[in-house]
């Protein structure tokens, strides 16, 4: 989802250059180019936090011009269109895929305060699931574009012309999206959601939630409709932190229909703030992935969700998310 142009976009990058003999590609969502450190850059003008958010934004072509020097191919994906009218539909998945055996899912953007956050990554060694994700992100990949800012700088060495046949999907290229649900194994289901276009999926996830006896959540932003399905579960707590980046949704506990939730608020600062999004179901079933499990997700954005009957790793997870 989010990529910058900070010390972790840095490292990254001087990590990927180091491994010249592997293929290497970063899919980024063209959020970042409107966003940056939570501070929204279309607007006239703005505070020193706006200001200091507008130079690092600057620094990003810079940074992904050396990337591409160095033969990493980047593409943006979710173009945002005039006035910005199709800035809902983001993708907003974190994927990391290793091989074809090897993947990281889970909530954590590429930014400095996105590292400083309480957040996870799940580490996958399962064949099946990395293909899966592949797949998905080969179908993302090739429905992406290359920024004019990427283009205009490109090395002179390169033309415009030879950058745009190097980004190109190839005309027998299958840009079908995978399916939504996924039976990886008997303990492994894949849901890659894209708004409301995969409502069945979604609420096929809500069925598997409902029929819970009891429920953990943790999410930073977790509202309708998948909050009204943890409060069909009797035995259900509801973990969100004192402050986020998003306060709004601070006012959830206040209405009428969620004023019987077991929410419980986590202390800390914006800068330390959960933004994991993890659901545990009858203390052995995990669900994890890059939703927020809020409207917005459920309406317009793209995500992947795991459900993985694993005990020791609902353990796990509890353990290091519970205050």
């Amino acid at each position: 989802m989010s990529f910058e142009a900070d010390q972790a976009g840095y490292q990254v990058v001087d990590l990927l250059n180091r491994h010249p003999h592997l293929q290497r590609r970063l899919l980024i969502d063209a959020y970042s180019t409107v966003v940056v450190n939570d501070t929204w850059l279309a607007k006239p003008f703005g505070s020193t936090r706006w200001k200091t958010a507008r130079k690092e934004a600057r620094q990003l072509w810079p940074l992904l011009q050396q990337a591409m020097s160095n033969g990493i191919d980047i593409r943006f994906t979710q173009p945002l269109g005039p006035l910005f009218l199709k800035y809902p539909f983001r993708n907003h998945k974190k994927c990391v895929l290793i091989d074809h055996n090897l993947s990281y899912v889970g909530g954590i953007n590429i930014t400095d305060h996105n590292f400083g956050w309480n957040d996870l990554m799940i580490r996958q060694q399962v064949e099946p699931l990395t293909s899966a994700l592949q797949n998905s992100f080969e179908a993302d990949w090739q429905a992406g574009f290359l920024p004019k800012a990427l283009v205009t700088d490109l090395p002179k060495k390169l033309s415009k012309a030879q950058a745009f046949d190097q980004q190109k999907p190839s005309p027998d290229a299958n840009t079908n999206p995978p399916p939504a649900y996924q039976q990886i194994d008997p303990n492994t289901e894949l849901y890659l959601l894209d708004g409301l276009s995969t409502k069945t999926a979604y609420r096929q996830l809500q069925q598997t939630v409902e029929q819970a006896k009891r429920i953990e959540v943790f999410s930073p932003y977790i509202s309708y409709p998948m909050l009204d399905s943890v409060a069909k579960v009797a035995d259900h707590t509801v973990w969100m932190p004192e402050h986020n980046n998003k306060p709004l949704i601070n006012l959830l506990s206040h209405l009428p229909r969620y004023r019987s939730l077991n929410i419980q608020k986590i202390p800390g600062s914006h800068e330390d703030m959960l933004h994991a999004k993890v659901m545990i179901l009858d203390e052995e079933t995990v669900l994890y992935g890059s939703s927020n499990f809020d409207v917005i997700s459920y309406l317009f954005e793209q995500e992947m969700v795991i459900v993985r009957r694993d005990a020791e790793l609902a353990n796990r997870i509890q353990g290091a998310l519970r205050p």
